[in-house]
């Protein structure tokens, strides 16, 4: 909006903008570095009381063949992934659920179910004329010119932009960050979007590997510390049934578990192929524990 644009120039200050919730007045805002995360710092204010909130931006821009060969000119392919953080507490905070997850500068409204770890903005994706959804289906490479499609530049920015995810959340890991977890959105779920997308290519292209990082980098946070999902048993069930197999998995293995308040919330994030906790898996295990 025009309100956006006048108070805020960098178009990463506008995603970053954009990640707070509209009822918060913005204060101030510093930039920095860490380990090649650009940090953008707000002071906002909150019924009465402030609050210093951080957003995490990594970026990239590098040379690329296929758009330069497609626009006749030298061009580079430019994007970035953003999270939001309270650092005092070295703490993940959820993207609001009204915060669209892709942006071409501005944000593509209607991508808030578009199911992904993190804020992605590139200023050469290509979305349709609505501005509502990225072009994910078809080809590439278009056979007839030998350049690369629109769908393709939005396909390349998707599968490369997974490169600073990994960075990013292998950073927050090894640093002993909470919350963690929440950057395993997208890992069980596919974006809700009906047109113009390939389910079976995302699925093999992007999810694939957003489940790779999730499970190679150890983000559960267990009584024993960040652990890898492999190590992890996960509570599966009814909301009272996940409260009981907890409790007595927890009798038996108590390092192989997230953390109790954790449990719901992994529920939702992990896939068939995980340690899933089932009552049935939990009866097993007990048959063949000895005292």
């Amino acid at each position: 909006s025009e309100e956006h644009t006048s108070e805020l120039q960098s178009r990463f200050d506008l995603v970053c903008r954009l990640l707070l919730e509209k009822k918060n007045k913005l204060y101030n805002i510093l930039n920095s570095k860490i380990e090649e995360i650009q940090v953008v710092r707000f002071v906002v204010k909150e019924n009465g009381q402030e609050k210093n909130v951080s957003v995490f931006i990594k970026k990239a821009d590098e040379y690329s063949e296929e758009l330069t060969k497609k626009f006749n000119q030298s061009r580079n392919l430019r994007y970035s992934i953003a999270i939001q953080v309270l650092e005092d507490a070295k703490e993940v905070i959820p993207i609001s659920s009204e915060t669209p997850h892709l942006y071409c500068e501005l944000p593509l409204v209607g991508t808030e179910n578009f199911h992904f770890p993190v804020v992605l903005n590139s200023r050469d994706f290509e979305p349709v004329a609505e501005r509502d959804r990225l072009l994910l289906d078809g080809g590439i490479i278009n056979e007839e010119k030998q350049e690369i499609t629109n769908q393709g530049i939005n396909k390349s920015i998707l599968t490369k932009s997974l490169k600073l995810y990994k960075k990013l959340l292998s950073y927050l890991s090894e640093n002993n960050w909470k919350n963690i977890h929440l950057l395993a959105n997208g890992a069980s779920k596919t974006p809700a979007q009906e047109r113009d997308f390939d389910k079976e290519w995302y699925k093999e292209n992007v999810q694939k590997e957003i489940r790779l990082y999730v499970k190679e980098t150890p983000i559960v946070e267990a009584t024993s510390g960040l652990q890898k999902l492999d190590e992890i048993y996960f509570p599966q069930g009814s909301k009272k049934e996940i409260s009981k197999i907890w409790n007595f998995t927890n009798d038996i293995s108590p390092n192989k578990l997230p953390k109790f308040e954790l449990i719901e919330e992994w529920s939702k994030l992990i896939w068939k192929d995980c340690n899933n906790q089932t009552v049935e898996e939990l009866a097993r295990q007990v048959s063949e524990y000895q005292n």
